[in-house]
């Protein structure tokens, strides 16, 4: 029999949450793809269900979130509750669940299964996304001098299919390869990586349930810390279910898997519950996991072949955290692998990923490290030390997404513009939600909703009053130069205005090309044109008279300065872009 034999821009291993958020970039820039997956697809059940705001702001940045909040649970509120040495159990604190400052998104729950059957349909409505159930890597082969050649297939990869039909092999030669395939990662395997850190005796049971129970806080998201037996919180879902969490051990004691069942998961639910009852009428799915805390030794090999997700990162799914830490990864990578096979961005770029994403890759563990010593404390002495909860209340940040501070300077400036302490504008974070009013039509926007990820760059240019001439000409001259960066560069940015002046005391008109262009065949745009409708510039830090931000295709500002800093901007972007030709900037 003859073997198949093909080629592909990007393999993807593994159509979990990372691997199509892979495959959702690399179909929104057009990048011949395919994903592989051995398992037969399904709706999956179980798994992964936690959304944190971060996330909310890329699904809408790939026009998904409006399908995913018709069907998710907003976590509005936390109960928590504390049975002390007595046995009494009591409510100790009921609160609110704010959405953070300058987001219009919340945390929130769905099913894994779900978000990954509306990523799949986005990325299939692209044609150069091919994706394979049922399909199996059973080797990998890297020729090593065919690397510094960009054009190149040297990642030479073996896949079986088996669709229960028949058994049949193909062999596929791709520029790149993105390993998204889980905690026991066959691609980290192949790479010789290891996973370093811990593993300890905490067992927890999961499972998701549909209850009748007479607790009162039974439908919303609640925390129970039960004085000498151990911590149980769940969490409103879909459907009318309810995602339970169960400390089944303490720390110190062994628990044997074969004695752990869905009986006993739901018997020490109930117990930790009392005196209030609890009745099972459905149950969807449920597992265990011993608590370990590992991180690969390494992510990338070469920079052509990439681990993202769990095949990093391993940790308990007690935060809440991994399902969007690892989406993460592929939206730090995915622009960058595009942009780099598109011939717009040099592939030094790559060095990055694992520059800007091990640190998060940390954090996270040290995260989750810390939330199941806070249970164990609990455990142990029936009230949170005043420390853990000073410490809990400064971790909020890295729990809706936003602590996230890329540093590594060939994307990052390493001085932007003058702020005061506090300014939502900074240098290596993502671009906070500042809400403007666009000036031909007046309808408000969320600046960052303009900021939609199809892998161009966006240049926010805040243009301060250009009702006065002065600074009208400052803008324009920006615009021209800009225009002649583009050209330069040989790509076009997202660019964004906000200016102070009202609506009526400048026209479009008098703006640089580049803020009100003209196309032959859709007319004028006219979405490039905003006024700032609140106080965005004071909160964001930015002066009087303005200045310019740079925001990379992941939503994360890489430089900042003003209206005349255009050698500096030039510098910035020399080493990123693959320059076709070299027009000097004429100041």
């Amino acid at each position: 029999m003859t073997r198949k034999e093909s080629a592909v821009d990007v393999l993807i291993i593994g159509a979990g949450p990372a691997g199509l958020v892979a495959a959702l970039w690399m179909s929104k820039c057009g990048i011949n793809t395919r994903l592989v997956e051995q398992r037969p697809y399904h709706l999956r059940v179980g798994g992964a269900d936690g959304i944190h705001p971060r996330s909310m702001e890329m699904f809408e940045s790939f026009g998904i979130d409006e399908e995913i909040t018709q069907v998710w649970e907003p976590i509005t509120g936390w109960a928590l509750w504390c049975r002390n040495a007595e046995g009494a159990l009591a409510r100790s604190a009921r609160m609110e669940n704010p959405t953070p400052v300058r987001c219009r998104w919340g945390p929130g729950l769905l099913q894994q299964g779900i978000i990954e059957r509306i990523v799949k349909q986005h990325i299939l409505e692209q044609s150069c996304v091919q994706i394979d159930y049922e399909t199996t890597p059973i080797s990998l082969v890297i020729k090593e001098d065919s690397l510094g050649d960009p054009d190149s297939h040297p990642c030479v990869l073996t896949l079986r299919h088996d669709d229960g039909a028949g058994v049949s092999d193909e062999l596929v030669r791709a520029k790149y390869v993105i390993g998204a395939d889980g905690a026991r990662s066959w691609t980290r395997k192949q790479l010789g990586f290891e996973m370093q850190g811990t593993r300890t005796r905490s067992v927890w049971g999961v499972t998701d349930l549909v209850v009748v129970s007479d607790f009162p806080d039974i439908r919303l998201c609640s925390t129970i810390n039960s004085y000498g037996e151990g911590g149980l919180f769940f969490l409103r879902r879909e459907r009318g279910l309810i995602r339970f969490y169960v400390q089944l051990n303490r720390a110190d004691e062994e628990l044997p898997a074969t004695s752990i069942t869905q009986e006993l998961i739901i018997e020490t639910l109930q117990k930790l519950l009392r005196p209030y009852t609890l009745s099972v009428k459905r149950c969807e799915w449920w597992s265990t996991y011993t608590v370990a805390h590992y991180l690969s030794d390494g992510m990338t090999k070469y920079d052509r072949i990439f681990l993202v997700g769990d095949a990093v990162h391993n940790h308990s799914p007690l935060v809440g955290l991994g399902m969007n830490i690892s989406m993460q990864d592929s939206y730090n990578l995915g622009w960058k692998l595009a942009g780099v096979l598109k011939t717009e961005l040099n592939s030094t770029i790559l060095s990055t990923y694992e520059s800007e994403r091990r640190p998060v890759a940390e954090e996270l563990i040290e995260t989750d490290r810390f939330h199941l010593q806070l249970f164990d404390a609990v455990t142990a002495t029936g009230s949170e030390p005043a420390w853990m909860l000073e410490r809990e209340e400064a971790m909020q940040p890295s729990m809706q997404g936003f602590a996230v501070n890329y540093l590594d300077p060939l994307l990052t400036a390493a001085v932007g513009i003058n702020r005061r302490p506090g300014a939502l504008i900074e240098l290596g974070k993502r671009f906070p939600q500042l809400n403007v009013a666009n000036h031909a039509t007046g309808k408000v926007y969320s600046i960052q909703t303009l900021l939609k990820s199809e892998g161009k760059f966006h240049v926010v240019v805040f243009a301060g009053d250009l009702s006065i001439p002065h600074e009208l000409n400052r803008f324009n001259t920006f615009g021209t130069a800009l225009k002649q960066i583009e050209n330069q560069i040989m790509v076009k940015f997202n660019v964004i205005a906000v200016h102070r002046a009202s609506k009526t005391a400048t026209e479009l008109a008098s703006m640089a090309e580049i803020f009100f262009p003209v196309d032959e065949t859709t007319g004028r745009d006219y979405d490039r044109v905003y006024c700032d409708m609140e106080t965005n510039y004071e909160e964001a830090g930015i002066g009087e008279y303005g200045a310019v931000v740079l925001v990379r295709p992941d939503q994360y500002v890489g430089w900042s300065g003003e209206l005349e800093d255009v050698q500096d901007l030039t510098r910035y972007l020399q080493p990123i872009f693959e320059t076709k030709k070299q027009v000097p900037y004429n100041n």
